[in-house]
């Protein structure tokens, strides 16, 4: 990968502990996908994992500067063909959304949520539903999602409620981090139960797998997978389940 070290999110990845707690279990869970879609890209450290294992995987960054070097870091391991990059972002309407940028010591945090810091350094980007993007680009079979986007996940989650009303049903990875959420007006409660509607129970990352269900948790900024009932049956998934 190229990487800047003056970035403190692409530090741990020069040195090789990027989510070093996390990684082997999403490595499990990535194994035998047919289609994974990678919501908040950044520079692909994910979509690059993920092409190890998935037939395909669709990664979505819409700052211009990091869509760019995540394309490089496609270009750069032959993988045109197997990561498709989309720079736009996903919410719950088609149309214009506002997007925050990052500072530059950390650039995986820009957001469609908009703080006091990011409300003078905003941009317009092209934002579409996870449904339409999927019938416009005729995508099957998507086994996994991971989602880190900084407090917007509920709202891509809503613009996906076809996908997950399917009967087979993608194994979900997002973050959540607590400041965000309170900022976009909703909190870990609501997002939870968002995702009980359509069969799915909340399991947090640990050192020893994934431990849950849970019925609550409290999120400073931490990665959470969300798992239905026939999820719970495949071996993979048994592996890394407390």
């Amino acid at each position: 990968m190229l990487l800047d070290v003056d970035d403190m999110a692409q530090v741990p990845l020069y040195y090789n502990i990027y989510e070093w707690r996390d990684t082997p279990i999403i490595t499990s869970l990535s194994e035998g996908t047919r289609t994974i879609l990678d919501i908040g890209g950044n520079i692909g450290q994910m979509a690059l994992l993920f092409a190890k294992f998935a037939q395909k995987v669709y990664t979505f960054e819409p700052i211009a500067a990091t869509a760019d070097r995540l394309a490089q870091n496609i270009e750069l391991n032959h993988l045109e063909d197997k990561v498709i990059l989309s720079r736009i972002a996903l919410t719950n309407f088609i149309g214009k959304i506002n997007f925050g940028l990052p500072p530059q010591s950390n650039r995986g945090t820009g957001s469609t949520i908009i703080t006091e810091q990011s409300r003078n350094n905003m941009i317009e980007v092209e934002a579409t539903t996870l449904d339409q993007f999927i019938v416009q680009n005729n995508i099957t079979n998507v086994d996994l999602i991971k989602m880190d986007i900084e407090g917007a996940e509920l709202f891509a989650l809503q613009g996906m409620t076809k996908l997950l009303s399917e009967p087979k049903k993608p194994i979900i990875i997002l973050e959540m981090t607590i400041s965000m959420m309170k900022q976009a007006g909703y909190g870990a409660p609501e997002l939870m139960d968002f995702l009980k509607k359509f069969g799915y129970s909340c399991f947090e990352f640990s050192k020893n797998g994934l431990r849950g269900p849970l019925s609550e948790v409290n999120p400073q900024s931490e990665n959470y997978c969300f798992l239905t009932q026939e999820h719970l049956t495949l071996n993979k998934v048994k592996r890394v389940v407390q």
